[in-house]
């Protein structure tokens, strides 16, 4: 397991799990239906009230489908993703080795030692129960990305560094040159 907690305040919490797909569960929201809107996918219809409120985007909707139908699955999504306030947003992420809860502009207050202990209860037993099912028919493997957002995440920050130096290097020379030259032109009369 991996816990990040970072400005925002924002909370990720990974769950390490062999599942080798992808869905991706918010709730439904104008936000939600625009973004599905842009790459082109629809929410998976689940026909459950337990999960009206949910937008579930699975990579293989037939594994997804499986596992929704336990009912244990249905009483743990809802719970992971109640609790949000006016502007948190919540995320919960099936990786090809990871399942992820995310929880962007989450309240201080609510990250209490009872509510960390419940959402992970909540991932171990979601992640155990995708694990007991039949492979998915559209396997996938964890990129690079998701390995090292979810293992490695100094590895961002010297690049960042960097990249941030280049830029305030790029346009103080930028300023220099501008400055010498509005010199040298009125030097010469211009």
């Amino acid at each position: 397991m991996d816990v990040y907690f970072y400005r925002g305040p924002t909370l990720d919490i990974y769950l390490a799990a062999s599942l080798r797909t992808r869905v991706g569960i918010g709730m439904k929201s104008s936000q939600s239906r625009l973004a599905a809107s842009v790459i082109k996918r629809t929410p998976l219809e689940t026909g459950d009230p337990a999960l009206a409120e949910l937008a579930i985007y699975p990579s293989d909707p037939q594994w997804c489908s499986e596992l929704l139908a336990d009912f244990s699955v249905t009483r743990i999504l809802p719970h992971l993703m109640a609790d949000q306030g006016l502007f948190e947003l919540r995320n919960l992420i099936i990786q090809p080795e990871a399942v992820q809860l995310n929880m962007h502009h989450i309240p201080v207050r609510q990250i209490t030692p009872e509510a960390v202990q419940r959402w992970i209860s909540d991932l171990v037993e979601l992640a155990q129960i995708a694990e007991s099912l039949p492979p998915p028919n559209k396997t996938e493997a964890a990129s690079t990305l998701e390995q090292r957002s979810r293992l490695n995440r100094g590895s961002f920050t010297f690049p960042a560094v960097l990249i941030t130096l280049g830029i305030v290097g790029a346009i103080t020379m930028c300023g220099i040159a501008a400055a010498v030259a509005m010199i040298l032109l009125s030097r010469s009369g211009y």
